[in-house]
């Protein structure tokens, strides 16, 4: 503010020197804070969900082992069925080829022993 003189008052002076140290405090302050882009700023929900980590670990965990042994139960019936096909399909292979020859021979053996 000027005087009726035409020099600077003390208010004056006082306000410009308040300026520039809350200008050079800004501008020091800025200069040692790191700067954040948008991305990197938290959002309240991101914060929120931090808080509930183990709740979301735990759930997981769960959902994982559930699906796991679901997963573990179809294979293994699967595989159980193939093995029960393939025995089957052994077996009655075995049958054919073996059965006619011991009905054959036990067959001979019992006509023989009543000839005798």
């Amino acid at each position: 503010m000027a005087t009726g003189s035409g020099a600077p008052s003390v208010a004056s002076d006082s306000a410009t020197i308040g300026i520039t140290a809350v200008t050079l405090a800004l501008t020091t302050f800025s200069m040692t804070m790191p700067v954040k882009t948008a991305s990197q700023i938290p959002v309240l929900t991101e914060i929120i969900g931090h808080a509930d980590t183990e709740a979301l670990i735990a759930e997981l965990q769960t959902r994982l082992a559930s699906a796991t042994f679901a997963l573990t139960e179809e294979i293994m019936r699967a595989a159980f069925t193939e093995m029960e096909a393939k025995l089957h399909e052994q077996i009655s292979e075995n049958l054919r080829r073996q059965l006619p020859e011991l009905l054959d021979d036990l067959l001979r053996e019992q006509l023989e022993g009543e000839k005798n």
